[in-house]
């Protein structure tokens, strides 16, 4: 399985290649693999059809990059559409993630 380093507050890891997650959901996934309930989909299907909304209105309001709003909106959709629930592996709500960098800004 090919992989890539991504980095975090804690230093380097392994991720797989084919997923979109980062360090600190390898992490996660790696030291709280505790139990057998994911999160529910219909719960992050939902989060995505807020990210694509908001990725709209802000690449429309010139507050984000195109680039990086066109990125955010095709995940979003592929995660609406069903296609990337072997993306969301986490057993533990995570949170302060430096993926949501743009809303803070």
């Amino acid at each position: 399985m090919k992989k890539r380093k991504e980095f975090d507050s804690l230093g380097s890891i392994d991720v797989p290649s084919d997923k979109y997650w980062g360090a600190s959901t390898q992490r996660s996934n790696k030291f709280f693999n505790i139990g057998k309930i994911l999160v529910n989909p219909s719960i992050i299907k939902s989060i995505a059809i807020i990210k694509r909304s908001a990725a709209e209105v802000h690449k429309k309001d010139k507050l984000i990059s195109p680039k990086i709003a066109n990125a955010i909106i095709k995940a979003s959709n592929e995660v609406i559409a069903g296609k990337l629930e072997d993306n969301f592996p986490l057993k533990v709500w995570q949170t302060g993630s430096n993926s949501n960098k743009y809303e803070c800004e």
